[in-house]
This record gives C-alpha cells, sequence and structure tokens, in this order.
C-alpha cells in the first residue's frame, strides 16, 4: 500500500475516531482538531483555535455533556506533525514492519488490507504516551528500533543459573518471544523457574530496546502456573524477598511492601542483572497510555479512574521497592506523591531508572543467591525442553 493511501486511511480513522484526541498536521490546514465522547454515544468534531482549545474554558460547544465526557478534556491527547511527510514515511515503513513481524498479511483475503493497516493504526495510537502525541516522528522511529532491536534475542529457551539450593537446586531459564499482535511492544520477556519436570512461571515482562534505553510498558501474569507440590513450595519460597525489609512508615517502604508482589520482584531484579550483562543501564517504566484510558473512559460501567489509579501505581511501587533491594539504583520520578489522576497535574510522566554497574541485592539473601548464581555462571546454554 502506498503512502498516500495510508495518509487517507489515517485522515478518516481520526475523522471516525472512538477516543478522544486532537489533531494538528501544520501542512494539511488542521488547528486543533477535538474529538470528544459526547451524550449516546455520538462524537462530535470542532475546530479551535490555540486560546480556545488551551485557554477558554468557555469554547464548549452547546451540544457538550460535562457529566457524559467525565472530564476527559484533562486527557485528550493532541497529536502534533510539523513534517507531514516524514511522518507519513515512518508511519508506512512501521506499518510494513507490524504486516510482516506479525505476518498480517495472511488476513488481508478475509477482512482486507485497509481493514488490517486500520486496526495497525489504532495499535500504534494506543501505545503512545502524551510525550508521544508530540513528537511523533520519534516516537514512530522508536517503535521500528524495537522492531529491529537484537540485544537479548540470544535468550531462546536459555539456563542463566547454575543449581540454586533455596529454589528446591532448581535452574532458571529464560526465553526472549515475539509477543503477540496488539500488545504494547514486539517482544516479551519470559523466565521460568525449572525441575527436571516442573517449571514455575514468573510474570513476563513487556518491553522494547530503542538507543540504549529499555522502556518497560508492563509487566503481567500471562502464563498460569500449574497446581502441583513443586509449584507450591517456589511460591512459598518467594515469599523471602520480604525478610528483613522493614516495615515502617516511610512511603517508599512501606506502601511498596504493601503493593507487591514477591514473584514480580523475583522476575525484575533478573531481568535488571540481564539488562545490564547486555550493557543496558537506562530504564523508562511507562507509566500511562492517554487512548488506553480514554477506552477504559468509554465503557461507562467501569470506574476508569480507579482502575488507572490501580495499575499505575502498583507499577510505581514495583520499582520504589526494588530501589529497596538495589539501593545504588537512581530513580526519578518527580510528580510521585502518591498516584493521582488529576487534571490540574501532570500526568504520564515515565518512571527514570539508572542502573548500577552490577546488580547486587545484599539485603537480601534469597535474591542474592540468585543474583549470584546469575553473575558467576560462565556458560549459557540452550536448554532443552
Amino acid at each position: 500500500m502506498t503512502i498516500n493511501e495510508i495518509k487517507n486511511i489515517f485522515y478518516k480513522l481520526v475523522k471516525d475516531a472512538n477516543t478522544g484526541m486532537t489533531l494538528n498536521i501544520s501542512n494539511n490546514g488542521f488547528d486543533y482538531v477535538k474529538f470528544d465522547y459526547f451524550e449516546n454515544g455520538n462524537f462530535y468534531l470542532k475546530g479551535y483555535d490555540e486560546k480556545e482549545y488551551f485557554g477558554d474554558e468557555e469554547a464548549v460547544d452547546e451540544e457538550y455533556d460535562a457529566e457524559f465526557s467525565n472530564g476527559t478534556a484533562y486527557y485528550v491527547p493532541s497529536l502534533i506533525v510539523d513534517e507531514p511527510e516524514i511522518f507519513f514515511d515512518h508511519l508506512h515503513r512501521l506499518i510494513s514492519k507490524y504486516i510482516e513481524f506479525n505476518n498480517l498479511s495472511r488476513f488481508f483475503g478475509e477482512f482486507g488490507e485497509k481493514s488490517v493497516i486500520k486496526h495497525i493504526l489504532i495499535t500504534i495510537l494506543s501505545n503512545a504516551r502524551y510525550e508521544d502525541y508530540a513528537n511523533p516522528i520519534q516516537y514512530l522511529e522508536r517503535y521500528l528500533n524495537f522492531f529491529n532491536d537484537k540485544t537479548l534475542s540470544q535468550y531462546q529457551n536459555t539456563i542463566i543459573s547454575a543449581n540454586i539450593p533455596n529454589l528446591e537446586n532448581s535452574i532458571i531459564v529464560v526465553n526472549n518471544e515475539k509477543d503477540n499482535y496488539g500488545y504494547e511492544t514486539p517482544y516479551s520477556f519470559h523466565i521460568s523457574i525449572k525441575s527436571a519436570d516442573s517449571e514455575y512461571n514468573l510474570p513476563i515482562i513487556n518491553y522494547g530496546i530503542s538507543e540504549n534505553t529499555c522502556y518497560i510498558y508492563s509487566i503481567q501474569n500471562k502464563k498460569r502456573n500449574d497446581e502441583n507440590n513443586f509449584n507450591k513450595k517456589i511460591k512459598r519460597k518467594l515469599n523471602r524477598v520480604n525478610s528483613g525489609v522493614k516495615n515502617d512508615t516511610d512511603y517508599e517502604t512501606k506502601d511498596t511492601i504493601l503493593g507487591t508482589t514477591p514473584s514480580f520482584i523475583t522476575a525484575m531484579t533478573i531481568f535488571f542483572a540481564i539488562l545490564r550483562k547486555n550493557n543496558i543501564d537506562n530504564i523508562r517504566v511507562v507509566t500511562f497510555l492517554p487512548d488506553r484510558y480514554m477506552e477504559k473512559l468509554g465503557t461507562l460501567e467501569l470506574d476508569a479512574d480507579e482502575i488507572q489509579h490501580n495499575l499505575t501505581e502498583k507499577l510505581i511501587l514495583l520499582f520504589y521497592r526494588l530501589q529497596h533491594h538495589i539501593p545504588n539504583m537512581d530513580i526519578n520520578f518527580p510528580i510521585y506523591d502518591g498516584y493521582v489522576i488529576d487534571g490540574s497535574k501532570a500526568i504520564g510522566e515515565d518512571l527514570i531508572i539508572k542502573l548500577p554497574d552490577t546488580i547486587e541485592c545484599n539485603n537480601n539473601a534469597f535474591l542474592n543467591e540468585i543474583l549470584s548464581s546469575i553473575n558467576t555462571k560462565k556458560n549459557m546454554i540452550d536448554h532443552e525442553r
């Protein structure tokens, strides 16, 4: 499909958008065009000048139903394209990469090429941060880098540890996998604790690497663990990550203890160690995706603010808890005083982390035993299932 055909699909998609957003494409006559929720599920499109859109609360069409929209104007992202030719060239390249990577051309016959491309465009928008809407060319370049990056590609069912006594003399096996289409990133990192005949799956990490920075979008329990004796023992063993952690009233320790899960702490500690082995020390944790939030907001039976609050706060607290175990890890989230979705505050900031040269957890014997086994293992071999 040509760039012009993609451009036409893109404009039609934005015009028919079922999520709130604005569009400002400088060379195409758009000027702060807003899409927002309205009564009875209908959408209204209106152009605003800069003062109206950013500074005049009275600039609201009489059809606007503020109660129905639930204050979405605070969160509506503005897509600003200063160089349309470069933007659509990058968009064309990224769509082609999605099709190739996920073999989406197999759906052309059933759904039509235009329909598939429209769905890819929705996926691209749904993975954008506020910063990405303001700098879309850099965003598209970064996602192209996500697809092309091979930093962790050598991890294919790879044993990264020796037998670990505190884990029932089991080993740790990792696998870098292509993620299913529609998730935030092309790749996900899988970590499992294996015995001769059983395995315990740790949470899966959705990540992308661009220009020596690892972007972490989510950590999720996607694989269920069988109810067997080995997995029950491992689950109990993982609770040892809480050993020696003071339950004081300091926000960054007490609340992270209450808001984090041992398997998540273990998975991220191992992932950090692997990143450092591969000379990656810059981390950005994506805490908020406005389009996905707006999608929740459009589902009236769900409390979008509560859901987003819980998702974001749990993610942030996990990394503050990790700082307790890796005290020489720098972490920066300047607006953090408990995560609140509030239109009067900046939202959507990344959590920025700088990893130390070596990942060590000297204040927790359990985690340190795992890291020592990983750091001292010289040969990494493919694990035959």
